[in-house]
């Protein structure tokens, strides 16, 4: 079974920057508040790769969301703080924790 995930607009903002931002792109928040019910489950996630920052970690990641939908080479950024937050001093594991994945629950 693969574990699904509701993942919060908010966490996405936070940790996750789209690619497509960073080369001009509009941003959601940029055009209207938000009024709606969001979020998507996330079925799995590939780490494309893990670079070494001054505060912590870069990752890049392929996303496959519940509804048929990617998010290709998408950044995360997760700082030393992030990791102690998590009680963790692996990467994968606060990769893990930030994309919402806790416990052992299986849905």
């Amino acid at each position: 079974m693969v574990k699904k995930l509701f993942i919060i607009f908010g966490l996405v903002i936070t940790y996750v920057r789209i690619l497509y931002a960073k080369v001009g792109g509009v941003m959601m928040s940029e055009l209207e508040p938000l009024e709606y019910q969001t979020g998507a489950p996330i079925l799995d996630y590939d780490i494309i790769e893990i670079k070494n920052t001054v505060n912590g970690f870069e990752v890049l990641l392929d996303i496959n969301l519940d509804s048929g939908y990617s998010l290709s080479r998408t950044t995360l950024e997760i700082t030393h703080e992030d990791l102690q937050g998590y009680d963790t001093n692996e990467i994968e594991e606060g990769i893990k924790y930030a994309l919402g994945f806790f416990g052992n629950e299986i849905q």
